[in-house]
């Protein structure tokens, strides 16, 4: 048994290149390469209008959030508003974005089977005109 106490978590600005907005994570749990059964557990705060870029992970990523309001899309599907207690199941290698409301912080909790090398990053903007389509979409309106 491994106990992970949040005091012991720094937080970290997430990557630019991967990231746009305002966004941190607290890694609360990195397996190592050779650590079977291992999942990677991340606390993400996006600022609003914060998110992440195209991405997919290979064994796929479950999303639980926490407080706020966000957004998450997957390829070639609307995407949809997400919210406190709303749990998403990323299938694997899906391609999907995630991050906040316009106007909206969202916290999440990230469980990836894997470690970080288990993410595939398209390096793909997520730019604000589709983003706000987008969240449009997600909310079920003509504009955001």
């Amino acid at each position: 048994m491994k106990i992970v106490h949040a005091r012991d978590v720094p937080s970290g600005k997430r990557a630019a290149g991967q990231f746009t907005g305002d966004a941190w994570g607290d890694i609360l749990h990195e397996p190592g390469p050779n650590e079977d059964g291992g999942a990677r557990a991340n606390l993400v705060l996006f600022g609003p209008g914060g998110r992440t870029w195209w991405h997919r992970h290979d064994r796929g990523q479950s999303i639980y959030v926490t407080a706020g309001g966000g957004v998450i899309k997957t390829e070639g599907i609307p995407a949809a508003a997400i919210a406190p207690g709303d749990l998403v199941v990323v299938h694997p290698d899906e391609w999907h974005w995630h991050g906040a409301l316009p106007d909206h912080f969202v916290l999440h909790l990230t469980v990836n089977p894997g470690n970080e090398a288990s993410t595939e990053w398209r390096g793909v903007e997520v730019g604000e005109s589709e983003y706000l389509a987008e969240v449009a979409t997600s909310l079920g309106r003509d504009g955001a």
